[in-house]
């Protein structure tokens, strides 16, 4: 039964709700797998956090480890590093800058996803 402040609905969700609803999920697994990691981490916990059912995780995702993966992407996009590369006069810059902006707090989920998702790949057949 979903949670009081769900509704339930029938009927394909547009392109801006499914587009919600991953940005929401993306951002609770960013939050879960950085706290308890791959294998401590629940889906049910993912989708409350996301307001969502954990059904609605499978239709966004091919599972835990492709979660893992996009979450850990979509906070590197966070970052914005992509500005720091156009804006670098050399690639010393370039690297300096990066680490600064990948080591300050902002930086923290997408250190432990980072750290998650190679661990991940050297226990998981489906990672590796």
């Amino acid at each position: 039964m979903p949670p009081s402040n769900q509704t339930k609905r029938l009927g394909k969700r547009t392109a801006a709700e499914s587009q919600a609803t991953q940005k929401a999920l993306l951002e609770a697994a960013a939050a879960e797998f950085s706290e308890h990691g791959l294998n401590g981490a629940k889906l049910e916990a993912i989708a409350d956090r996301a307001g969502v059912t954990k059904g609605a995780i499978y239709s966004h995702f091919n599972g835990r480890e492709d979660l893992l993966v996009k979450a850990c992407r979509s906070a590197l996009r966070e970052l914005n590093l992509f500005a720091i590369a156009i804006d670098a006069p050399d690639i010393e810059t370039f690297m300096s800058e990066t680490l600064k902006v990948i080591l300050a707090p902002k930086g923290k989920a997408f250190r432990m996803l980072n750290i998650e998702v190679h661990l991940a790949s050297t226990r998981s057949k489906v990672m590796a």
